[in-house]
């Protein structure tokens, strides 16, 4: 591998690190409720926390930034490398934002769980397979999910079934 092969991978991995640890819900955690969002429901920093706590616009933000930082940190990369290395610095760009994302040195190595940043990344560096997978992954959870909450109400150990109303 030539010397500044090697280089440019590096510099895309740091790239896509320096992107991927801007966690998008710390800001709209502060911006909405003025709070971390550490201090909010589960303490994670990621999408599915801030919408359960913030609500569906929060969540949507936090979303949609995670999606741009990947996208940034995949263009800004490819960019300056793909003369070198083609293709492959979205590969290893966002490798980086991935890591960057679930791994920030700033909130000592304790990020988010990197869905979001992981399923762009999949979709920009192989666009058909990598929707693929993030939708079979969707449904695979959500399958999961749904099977679970069935077994909970068929053993009747399902909260949210068997709570008591208040008659008002």
């Amino acid at each position: 591998m030539h010397p500044d092969a090697l280089a440019a991978r590096l510099a895309c991995i740091l790239l896509g690190y320096l992107f991927g640890s801007f966690l998008t819900a710390e800001v709209v955690a502060r911006v909405v409720s003025g709070k971390s969002a550490r201090q909010l429901g589960t303490g994670n920093p990621g999408m599915a926390n801030i919408m359960a706590q913030l609500g569906k616009g929060a969540g949507l933000l936090t979303l949609a930034g995670d999606t741009l930082k990947t996208v940034a940190a995949c263009g800004a990369a490819y960019y300056a490398t793909a003369p070198l290395i083609g293709q492959a610095s979205i590969l290893y760009a966002g490798l980086g934002a991935v890591l960057g994302h679930n791994y920030p040195a700033w909130a000592r190595f304790r990020g988010g769980k990197g869905v979001a940043v992981t399923c762009t990344w999949l979709v920009l560096y192989l666009p058909f397979w990598g929707t693929l997978c993030c939708i079979a992954g969707g449904a695979l959870v959500l399958w999961l999910r749904h099977y679970h909450g069935l077994m909970r109400i068929r053993q009747g150990t399902e909260p949210r079934f068997f709570q008591r109303r208040n008659p008002k």
